[in-house]
């Protein structure tokens, strides 16, 4: 992230919370145009979004997250990032 002040175990570190929001929503939009190195672009869904971000290997519950991404947003899981940031 060009926010980023440092990285801990390869997760950046920022200097403030607005700092670390202003990157995750630099982020998000980035992931959306396909910009990023995840391979998700603008077709990718919400599901696919969540299992990249916050993926099992790294120990995340990424079924509940996503239920609770979608629970708490009203979106459905297969919904794209083209119409989710359009």
């Amino acid at each position: 992230s060009p926010f980023a002040f440092s990285t801990v175990d390869n997760f950046a570190v920022f200097k403030n919370d607005a700092l670390g929001w202003l990157a995750f929503q630099y982020d998000l939009m980035q992931k959306s145009k396909g910009n990023t190195v995840t391979k998700l672009g603008p077709k990718s869904t919400l599901r696919e979004l969540i299992f990249t971000w916050a993926p099992p290997s790294d120990q995340n519950d990424s079924e509940a997250y996503l239920q609770q991404v979608v629970r708490n947003s009203g979106l459905p899981e297969t919904i794209t990032l083209e119409n989710i940031f359009r």
